[in-house]
């Protein structure tokens, strides 16, 4: 069974977020990893080309403005870096998502007993969202609990919305309604910190989608 990651970024130097970490922290479970690179013009494309290691395949993309906008291009990132990659697993971070090192080969457990279970799609991940710093966790009605991560790479699944997760369309290629992965849960957390971020960029009046502009 192999098992691929997909992850986007763009000028994240630019904006503090941990994706070198986010990086690191996902190539021991994986044996390829698709990163697509955006247009950036402050060194990110060098820092990832600089990690040790031959897992990593480097996506170069320019991003269309008007998607952007509306927070789209997120999903279209997302599904770019996916539609690349070829194991039967996908396992997905965003740029300011972290695995737990100990957490690794639990993870890789998760999926390969979830292999065996055909009326299962995919892992849901409980979230642990920082909050302005690293000793606060925040947890509110408008934060996520969970998130699906991994998933059966059946070439149906893709990202939606603004990235908010996935979901399997019988024709990916049409815009319609689709439906939901069967998951099962694992305690495996996902570590989110782009609200954890240097003062000065979190007291900006950003939306998320010009964060990673």
């Amino acid at each position: 069974m192999k098992i691929s990651g997909f992850a986007y970024i763009r000028n994240g130097l630019t904006y503090g977020y941990p994706f070198v970490p986010s990086i690191k922290s996902l190539l021991p479970v994986v044996d390829e990893l698709i990163v697509v690179v955006g247009d950036s013009t402050d060194g990110s494309r060098e820092e990832i080309a600089n990690i040790q290691g031959d897992k990593i395949k480097i996506i170069d993309t320019v991003w269309d403005e008007e998607p952007r906008k509306s927070g789209k291009i997120f999903a279209q990132q997302s599904n770019l870096g996916l539609e690349k990659i070829n194991g039967g697993w996908a396992i997905h971070l965003q740029a300011d998502e972290v695995l737990h090192e100990h957490d690794q080969d639990e993870i890789i457990n998760a999926v390969k007993q979830t292999d065996a279970r055909e009326d299962i799609d995919g892992v849901l991940f409980p979230f642990l969202h920082f909050w302005e710093d690293y000793n606060h966790i925040r947890n509110t009605r408008r934060t996520r609990r969970y998130e699906i991560r991994a998933f059966r790479n059946t070439g149906k699944v893709r990202s939606y919305k603004d990235s908010q997760g996935f979901i399997i369309y019988s024709n990916p290629a049409a815009d319609h309604k689709g439906q939901k992965l069967r998951v099962i849960k694992t305690d495996s957390a996902i570590y989110h910190y782009a609200f954890a971020r240097h003062s000065a960029l979190m007291t900006k009046s950003l939306t998320f989608s010009q964060i990673l502009a």
